[in-house]
């Protein structure tokens, strides 16, 4: 997810330069302390797999669990709990230590994020593959393929709406 969001935020970096007439107005600083907040990587990766939503809604979706999971926080909470076992975020040298136990995450949250996730990567790669979207930077374009979108078909076998929207699409066009 937060590879993603670093690649739409080139992508949107190298788009802005070969459009817009002015030269682009930002601080590498910025970009570099956003290319290494996990929580902002996050929220630009939901804003992009939102992004039709929020322009409908004018900035909000109303009742989304997993875009306001994100926009929360909570899931770097969650993140952290898994990946960081042993010491709360929260800790500081004057608080005791406390032990997460990673049997706490539930595995219907994991299945359920994965599962969005892989969606969306299924839709952008049935996009790219049948030419419904397209990606200005090469080192992207050349990485989204057919190959892929065969390994993350049959590599989960977990798909929401999106995801079967997307295989349906696929198998219509390569069928004609």
């Amino acid at each position: 997810m937060e590879e993603l969001a670093k690649a739409h935020m080139l992508e949107d970096m190298v788009w802005h330069t070969m459009t817009d007439k002015a030269p682009l107005d930002f601080s590498w600083e910025g970009v570099r302390k956003s290319l290494y907040s996990h929580r902002t990587k996050q929220e630009i990766f939901s804003s992009h797999l939102y992004m039709t939503m929020l322009i409908a809604n004018n900035g909000k979706i109303p009742g989304n669990r997993f875009y306001d999971f994100i926009q929360s926080g909570r899931l770097e909470i969650l993140k952290q709990k898994a990946l960081y076992v042993g010491l709360s975020p929260i800790t500081s040298p004057s608080q005791k230590l406390k032990i997460e136990d990673p049997l706490i995450l539930q595995i219907s949250a994991s299945k359920e994020n994965i599962t969005i996730l892989n969606d969306y990567l299924l839709d952008i790669i049935v996009g790219v593959v049948h030419e419904f979207y397209a990606f200005d930077a090469k080192s992207i374009k050349n990485q989204v393929n057919e190959s892929l979108l065969n390994r993350l078909m049959q590599g989960w076998p977990y798909n929401g709406r999106i995801g079967k929207r997307a295989i349906k699409i696929h198998t219509e066009m390569i069928a004609n």
